[in-house]
This record gives structure tokens, sequence and C-alpha cells, in this order.
């Protein structure tokens, strides 16, 4: 039903189906479904629609056969609000390929909110190859919030490692 209903319907009843693809393939741990709504990422072209789906697939966990590519597109060639929102939509992976793609985007990217969500995303699944880039943005970065971003994430990665290590 929510599969027809994307396809045959207007961009509200989208989002909502493709909210609730997205916690079902959560609860489910359905790679098809998440699968489906990366392959429907690439078809969509409303960005609300597409928010909607990166944000619907934010808490699933995506291990290393989750095919990232749709998300990965979008952080290099998106506007700044979907870049944002595909940051966000890379937390629970275990690729290291999604480090690598967030800290090119942290290197060659301008915008400071674009740098907070990199930064939350890299607190969770960040190595200590992410520190000498986010120390480089501390030193250059001005206002507290931008600065707690990226120390937290610092700070986590740190905690993390020794925990490990």
């Amino acid at each position: 039903y929510l599969r027809k209903n994307v396809l045959n319907s207007d961009n509200k009843q989208k989002r909502q189906s493709y909210f609730c693809i997205g916690n079902l393939s959560k609860n489910l741990k359905s790679k098809e479904m998440f699968h489906f709504l990366m392959n429907r990422l690439t078809i969509e072209k409303d960005e609300d629609v597409q928010t909607t789906i990166l944000t619907a697939v934010t808490k699933i966990e995506k291990d290393l056969d989750y095919k990232l590519d749709a998300i990965f597109d979008i952080l290099k060639y998106g506007n700044i609000n979907l870049k944002t929102s595909a940051a966000i939509a890379l937390q629970n992976t275990n690729n290291q390929l999604v480090e690598d793609k967030l800290l090119e985007s942290l290197q060659f990217e301008n915008n400071r909110q674009l740098h907070k969500m990199i930064a939350a995303t890299l607190r969770d699944i960040g190595t200590p190859k992410s520190i000498p880039i986010l120390e480089n943005k501390l030193k250059s970065g001005e206002g507290i919030d931008y600065k707690y971003f990226i120390e937290n994430a610092i700070m986590e990665i740190n905690k993390r490692n020794k925990y490990c290590g």
C-alpha cells in the first residue's frame, strides 16, 4: 500500500508514506525498504520530499552493504539544505567511506550549519583521522555553538578511541 501511495499521490502523502517506510525499515531491519527509499531519493525532485526521505533513513542502522550513493550525491551536489540533511542521514553507519565523504565536504564547503551537522555525525561515527580536520575547523571557526559541535565531536572520537584502543 505504501509503495503504491508513493507513486500515485501528492507530495504531502508522499512525505507521509516515505516517513512510514523509513520507520518500518528501521524497525524491521529491512535493507530492501532502505534501498527502495534510496532509489526514490534519486527519482524525487521536490526538495521537501527528498528531505523527508533523508530524515526517514537517519535512524536506520546502515551496514557496509547498504548502498549510500544517493546520499553521497546529495552531500556533494545538493543545495545547502539538502546537504545538511544528507550529513545527518549518514548517522548510524558502519562504513569507512562515510567518514571520508563527510571529511571531504567539511574541507571544501564553507557553510557553518553544514559543518555543525557533519561534526554531529562524526561525533558518532568518526575515527581519529577526523580529528586534525576538525581541529583545523575549530581554529578558524567562530561562535559558541559552532565550537561546541566541533569540540564535542573531537571529545567523543577521542573517548571512543581511548576505550577501543
